[in-house]
């Protein structure tokens, strides 16, 4: 009885084997090169315009967004924290100076700097 279910694995490969023949063989001239193309819709970014935001004017809260980052000797002007409120990154300079600087900066944009806090970092 064992010799019996030891042939009928072997015809039931060699079944399989012949069917993964002949299936290669009916395949094996199929031109698998059409590719059609699928249209990719585009989409455009839209431009922010943002001019109020959390119900204040932006623009009297963070006057001079889009001058920074400001790089200057030593330091950089690097972002808004909060309304007013700018972070100052030094490289070990006199804070004194840097704050003359940025005191400089600020007018030169005709932005008052005492309605500015630095916060140092």
């Amino acid at each position: 009885m064992k010799t019996k279910n030891k042939y009928g694995v072997y015809v039931i490969l060699i079944g399989m084997i012949m069917l993964l023949a002949t299936l290669k063989m009916k395949y094996a001239n199929i031109d698998n090169k059409e590719v059609t193309n699928i249209p990719i819709p585009t989409t455009t970014v839209p431009t922010p315009t943002v001019t109020k935001l959390g119900g204040t004017d932006f623009e009297i809260d963070y006057p001079v967004w889009q001058k920074l980052p400001y790089q200057g000797d030593g330091f950089v002007v690097d972002r808004y924290v909060a309304p007013k409120t700018l972070v100052v990154k030094t490289n070990e300079k006199d804070r004194s100076m840097v704050e003359k600087e940025i005191i400089e900066w600020l007018e030169g944009l005709g932005v008052s700097p005492e309605s500015h806090k630095i916060v140092w970092e």
